[in-house]
């Protein structure tokens, strides 16, 4: 994907080569933001495709994406943890 003026900038700085200790974790990769723009928006889908599953094992919350909006770097789907909510 070469469509990084579309791109958000903190999404396009993550997805820059990286030289500090956390360099291997990738998080959203290319081939990650190609499968989230070939998925079909889902805002009223009573069983949604998860796309992604992020997880903070420190607070015990994990992030199912089924939406990611580029232009914006923001996700959307189910949050699960304390509390659950989509």
């Amino acid at each position: 994907m070469t469509a990084s003026s579309t791109l958000h900038p903190l999404v396009q700085r993550h997805l820059e080569p990286e030289t500090d200790r956390h360099s291997a974790h990738r998080y959203l990769t290319e081939e990650l933001i190609e499968i989230f723009n070939k998925a079909p928006a889902q805002p009223n889908e009573s069983d949604p495709l998860v796309i992604a599953k992020y997880f903070m094992t420190d607070v015990r919350c994990a992030w199912f994406a089924t939406e990611f909006d580029p232009s914006r770097g923001m996700f959307f789907g189910f949050v699960g943890g304390i509390e659950a909510e989509w």
